[in-house]
């Protein structure tokens, strides 16, 4: 094949198996460039490939290259696969120089670097989330005393619930970078409450010295307001790659923007369908509106995928485009990226069920139908362990998992829930290495499972969030999606996460009708009951093994007080030292 233009030799000599839009990608040197990347689509290997590219044909130096990623495991994976890269290119260790992160830790680095600037002194402390609950609970009467009335109106009467959900605002304050001033103005006295505490807190902040991590990201941003600083911090980077850009807030947006100012190179990969994280302030608009806030964007789609069963890829493809996703707006974006997402070899996939619904009577058919389904894949020798499954539910929550729970227990299926917290710890069953892991879809973005069962479609829990519903008219834009439509969008999204984390069988589950938003993909699942002689054969003769994935090295330790290291200046990560 012969070598793209923008693409080192070497870098198609060692992998020689590229599709064309990861091609096009890892060749997208200069200006904005938007990668759209749909489930198992090898992004992450692609961004290692485009950063070593730009090493190998020498458009930067190491220390001019930065990637950024959603969390530390994340940022641990794209850290291995660049340096296997460059070793392999043989570039040398000076590639060890670029710089891969989180978004936070990035923040982290530039207030270590000016913290005077924001109020800041040198060895700030940074807290974590207990921290931060114990601060304010210490400085309670300080932070919250002189508005307690209005915020007992709301409902907020012990402090433990006080500080809970006070700080689920301040952090959107911070990933909305709303003016606080602005709330204090408010009409409503709660809001205008709320703000005025915020501002108590982040005074208390900076008078101990702390920051918190919403707060390393306002700072961060603030910081970049100040033009001798961005230019300082701008002109170091050449080149900036963030990945999961549908998971960014508002502020995060304006700290990737203005870092990369000065010389434009900024490439952002992700895929709006699988946009998890508005609870947490992530805004879907970051991605959806990038090709409108840089006309001269490269748009690149990334639609091949390599980690499920075609029929999988098709079913759940299928489905999630099948759903209204149109802008009355003519001059909106568009709600969502019109692609198709294709198996990378149909043909080298054995012809068995790939889908599979199990429908219940009731939870307790279900269960037991669920028990006998996994019992057959173990008997059989499908799976060698159960630990080649995963269950994934809305919610791990007691009363969402525990009818799960029992069925397994009756079925004789060891599992645990992810977070832990509920279920085989309080049984007493021992654990093994072959558990099925039960956790949130949430929880399973980022991971593939061979056996991956979706469960609960009968119900449907609304995805609500009061506190960016409250703050939505001070966000400094707009939200990209009409109100209305918002939870029908996140339900959707979220299902196309657990439904893409399969990789050899996809199982859905009820215990009674389904909701109807899952009618395209329920209705064309083969029944579990159902399935005829031939195909339990076709299915008895598969072997499901998990795909064998580089290992993603700690990033941090476990102890108790940790350290990050930013040019020459510590700041203590977690338990303060005594």
């Amino acid at each position: 094949m012969k070598t793209p233009a923008g693409v080192a030799p070497v870098i198609m000599s060692l992998y020689p198996r590229l599709d064309a839009g990861q091609l096009e990608l890892i060749g997208s040197l200069d200006g904005p460039t938007l990668g759209v990347a749909g489930p198992g689509a090898g992004k992450t290997l692609t961004l290692a490939l485009r950063a070593a590219n730009i090493l190998l044909l020498g458009r930067a130096e190491p220390d001019e290259l930065l990637l950024c990623t959603y969390n530390a495991d994340a940022a641990g994976e794209l850290r291995q696969r660049f340096d296997a890269v460059t070793s392999a290119a043989d570039y040398g260790v000076s590639a060890g120089r670029t710089r891969v992160c989180t978004i936070h830790s990035l923040c982290a680095r530039l207030l270590a670097e000016h913290p005077e600037r924001v109020g800041l002194r040198r060895g700030f402390r940074l807290l974590d989330g207990d921290q931060q609950a114990n601060l304010l609970q210490e400085r309670f009467d300080d932070v919250f005393g002189p508005d307690l009335v209005e915020l007992e109106g709301r409902g907020w009467r012990r402090p433990p619930a006080v500080v809970k959900n006070a700080l689920k605002y301040f952090e959107r304050i911070c990933d909305e970078a709303i003016n606080p001033r602005d709330l204090t103005r408010s009409r409503s006295a709660f809001i205008a409450a709320v703000g005025r505490c915020y501002r108590r807190y982040a005074r208390r902040l900076l008078d101990e010295n702390a920051a918190d991590f919403a707060h390393l990201q306002a700072w961060a941003d603030l910081l970049l307001d100040d033009d001798e600083v961005a230019a300082e911090i701008a002109g170091a980077v050449r080149y900036l790659m963030c990945d999961e850009y549908q998971d960014t807030s508002h502020v995060q947006e304006r700290i990737l923007t203005r870092v990369s100012e000065a010389h434009g190179n900024l490439c952002v990969v992700g895929d709006e369908d699988q946009s998890l994280y508005r609870f947490r302030g992530a805004t879907v608009r970051n991605i959806l509106g990038f090709d409108r806030r840089f006309p001269d964007c490269r748009v690149v789609e990334l639609t091949v995928n390599y980690r499920s069963h075609p029929d999988i890829v098709s079913a759940y493809d299928g489905w999630m485009g099948s759903a209204d996703w149109s802008n009355p707006d003519p001059a909106g974006a568009p709600f969502r990226h019109a692609k198709t997402i294709v198996p990378h070899d149909p043909s080298g996939y054995d012809d068995h069920p790939a889908v599979i619904a199990i429908d219940g009577r009731d939870p307790d058919d279900e269960g037991k139908q669920l028990g006998a389904l996994l019992r057959f894949l173990k008997g059989r020798g499908v799976i060698g362990g159960y630990d080649r499954v995963a269950l994934l539910l809305h919610s791990v929550q007691h009363e969402v998992a525990e009818p799960y729970l029992d069925a397994l227990d009756d079925a004789g299926i060891p599992a645990r829930c992810v977070p832990a917290g509920s279920g085989r710890g309080r049984r007493g069953r021992r654990h093994t290495s072959e558990e099925l892991t039960i956790t949130t879809i949430h929880q399973s973005k980022g991971r593939q499972w061979p056996v991956v069962i979706v469960g609960s479609l009968d119900f449907h829990q609304p995805n609500v969030d009061p506190v960016g519903r409250s703050l939505a008219p001070y966000f400094l834009r707009a939200d990209a999606e009409p109100a209305r439509r918002i939870a029908a969008f996140d339900h959707m999204r979220q299902h196309y996460v657990a439904f893409s984390r399969a990789e050899r069988l996809l199982v859905l589950t009820a215990g009674g009708p389904v909701h109807q938003r899952f009618d395209g993909i329920w209705d064309g699942a083969r029944r579990w009951r159902g399935l005829c002689p031939g195909e339990i054969e076709a299915l008895a003769r598969q072997r499901f093994e998990p795909r064998e994935r580089a290992p993603v090295r700690e990033t941090l330790s476990r102890t108790g007080r940790l350290t990050l290291r930013l040019t020459g200046v510590d700041v203590h990560l977690g338990k303060a030292p005594s």
